[in-house]
């Protein structure tokens, strides 16, 4: 992500973020999909975060747009 020039950002907190977005607006089932995970509990208890968690605290002021094709 450095290389990239995103500062403090882990491919850990990235995985979470993009799993929290999917979660939020087409729910568990898909994210639990697209990350490779068995079961939709798996991605629960390790990657679905609250945007407090997710932001430090704060509400990120990006947008994250996800197309699929």
């Amino acid at each position: 992500m450095n290389l990239a020039g995103i500062e403090g950002v882990t491919p850990h907190k990235f995985r979470r973020t993009v799993a929290s977005t999917i979660n939020e607006s087409a729910g568990v089932e898909l994210a639990s999909q697209l990350l490779g995970h068995a079961d939709p509990a798996i991605t629960i208890k390790h990657d679905i975060r609250r945007n407090d968690t997710v932001d430090g605290g704060e509400r990120n002021r990006h947008t994250l747009v996800l197309r699929f094709e």
